[in-house]
């Protein structure tokens, strides 16, 4: 089994982390270790006419959110640090989505939703459309 990539140009960074450009420059200044931008492998789709440096790993972008105590609540659930106290995950329900079927936890983190994709693919747009 692969790992998957999700690269993102800057305006989904900016998304991301509730910044607007202004905010997106003012990291690059404020925190060292904030991620480059990337040479995506591919340059097809959406990136097609995109230089190296308008995009980013997204996985590098969440997990560096999940470690700033200013964008905690942006990051990677599973890497943010956990509560003193937290009680088991309860189960919050099951939902059919194009993707298959998703199963969501309430935990102290957050909503933890796990997607049964069918068609072996990325399913991060329900992954995280918890709502939907």
């Amino acid at each position: 089994m692969g790992v998957s990539n999700s690269y993102l140009l800057k305006a989904e960074v900016q998304h991301l982390l509730g910044v607007n450009a202004f905010g997106m420059w003012r990291l690059v200044r404020k925190y060292d270790d904030f991620p480059t931008p990337t040479e995506h492998p591919n340059l097809g789709g959406p990136f097609r006419d995109r230089e190296p440096d308008e995009v980013w790993d997204g996985g590098q972008v969440s997990a560096w959110a999940a470690g700033t105590a200013e964008f905690t609540h942006c990051g990677a659930v599973l890497l943010r640090p956990l509560p003193e106290e937290f009680a088991p995950g309860r189960w919050a329900g099951y939902k059919d989505t194009v993707r298959g079927p998703a199963l969501d936890w309430q935990t102290a983190l957050g909503v933890i939703r796990i997607v049964h994709c069918a068609d072996g693919r990325v399913a991060t747009d329900v992954a995280t459309d918890i709502t939907g």
